[in-house]
């Protein structure tokens, strides 16, 4: 058996006036043929068909552009640091306390370590300018301090605190440090 195809033979019987009329003449057959119901639904499945290839083709654009747009506007987003509050170790704090409460203790003003926080009192009113700068000694206190107030308290209201103190000047600082993480790449 021989299977060679000559493509100009299958050429010429395609586009030949023969072939034209048996195709003209095989749509004008199919009505009657098939039905005219089973040729209007596989025109509107064709149909139905070319829609859903027309959406897809434009929605896949349509996501490219998007994808485009992203990737430009990530190119251009700088790499943004993560800032954190880490506290400051208890011994740092408790050897600072131990120095600040001797330099203090004529005054009339005590700081204590409470807690992992500063205590800071005096017992009158005429103390309010030692208890100031006892509270800027700890702003200083070490490199890259941060402090922030937890409780402050001056006149007769503090003589009534939860801690049992009687001091007329009171006052609770916790220390944190700023810890700076550049992101990686």
């Amino acid at each position: 058996m021989n299977m060679d195809f000559d493509i100009k033979k299958i050429y010429k019987q395609l586009t030949s006036p023969k072939a034209a009329n048996d195709l003209i003449h095989f749509f004008e057959q199919l009505p009657t043929k098939v039905g005219t119901t089973v040729i209007a639904l596989a025109g509107i499945t064709w149909i139905v068909a070319g829609v859903a290839v027309l959406y897809g083709t434009v929605q896949s654009a349509r996501i490219a552009d998007i994808r485009q747009e992203y990737e430009k506007v990530e190119a251009m987003t700088p790499p943004v640091p993560k800032v954190q509050n880490v506290s400051v170790d208890k011994e740092s704090i408790a050897a600072f306390v131990a120095k600040a409460s001797d330099e203090y203790k004529d005054t009339g003003v005590t700081i204590k370590e409470s807690g992992g926080k500063i205590s800071i009192e005096g017992s009158t009113g005429k103390q309010y300018g030692v208890f100031r700068e006892a509270v800027g000694h700890i702003q200083n206190g070490g490199a890259g301090w941060r402090v922030s107030v937890e409780e402050l308290c001056v006149g007769r209201g503090c003589a009534n605190r939860a801690r049992g103190s009687k001091a007329f000047l009171s006052g609770l600082f916790a220390v944190s440090r700023v810890n700076i993480e550049m992101p990686k790449g």
